[in-house]
């Protein structure tokens, strides 16, 4: 645990490039989440712009909470990890916002380039680069995102009907399932290219969390999430990989 604290102390941080990145998501990402409420028979621009403002916060918590939990956790392996968008992602989210009036919320960021930092490496098994632990670095930040919406979940408990809460919730639950499919420039590809089983089995906890948060309370949604997880690693296992 020393080493860790002394490696975020040393080599944790967010480039300049990176920053900027993560901003121009985060603004896309808090437009698309506030499409629909800019008021409720017709337009409020005051409504509208608060709500917008505070879309980009929630953006922001999302994504920068999520690069962050990714950093450590490769540091903690060994790895440098740099968020790097994803315009033809963000470009397709924007569309899909146009073209559905805001009912279809995808958000396709970009994903984690990594970096390994040599010194830090050796002695560890598999000394390079391998999609295993690359796949688990990915993975972290869609963790982070359902901690954050488990978060916006109790807060919801005590201030019923809020409209930070309720967006918070949905927008974490979107950041994690979409940042983590296996397209090519984003996060879930690692762990599918390292293993499909597990790729089913930790993506499946996901959809289960997702489904269940909006349902039942935190200790269910968990419990629930991780037996969705199994089910759909087992039928996957059943219908396609015991067969090839």
């Amino acid at each position: 645990m020393r080493e860790l604290f002394a490696r975020i102390s040393d080599y944790f941080q967010f480039s300049k490039q990176e920053v900027i990145a993560l901003l121009s998501v985060v603004v896309i990402t808090g437009f698309i989440f506030s499409f629909r409420d800019w008021g409720g028979e017709g337009f409020d621009l005051g409504r509208g712009v608060s709500h917008l403002l505070l879309a980009v916060l929630l953006a922001a918590i999302a994504f920068f909470g999520r690069a962050a939990v990714q950093k450590i956790v490769g540091l903690s392996m060994g790895f440098q990890g740099t968020f790097t968008v994803w315009w033809t992602g963000v470009i397709l989210s924007l569309l899909a916002a146009f073209v559905t009036n805001g009912v279809v919320t995808v958000i396709l960021p970009g994903g984690l380039a990594m970096a390994m930092m040599v010194r830090h490496r050796l002695g560890e098994f598999r000394y390079g680069f391998n999609y295993w632990e690359q796949g688990l670095m990915t993975y972290a930040g869609s963790v982070g995102n359902v901690i954050l919406a488990l978060l916006f979940k109790v807060g919801l408990t005590v201030f019923p009907g809020s409209w930070f809460f309720q967006k918070g919730l949905l927008l974490n639950v979107v950041v994690a399932l979409c940042a983590f499919l296996p397209l090519p420039r984003l996060d879930g590809l690692h762990l599918f290219y390292s293993s499909r089983l597990w790729y089913f089995f930790l993506y499946g906890i996901i959809i289960g969390i997702s489904i269940l948060i909006f349902f039942a309370n935190v200790f269910y949604t968990l419990i629930g999430g991780i037996a969705i997880g199994a089910l759909i690693w087992f039928l996957f296992w059943l219908v396609y990989e015991r067969r090839t």
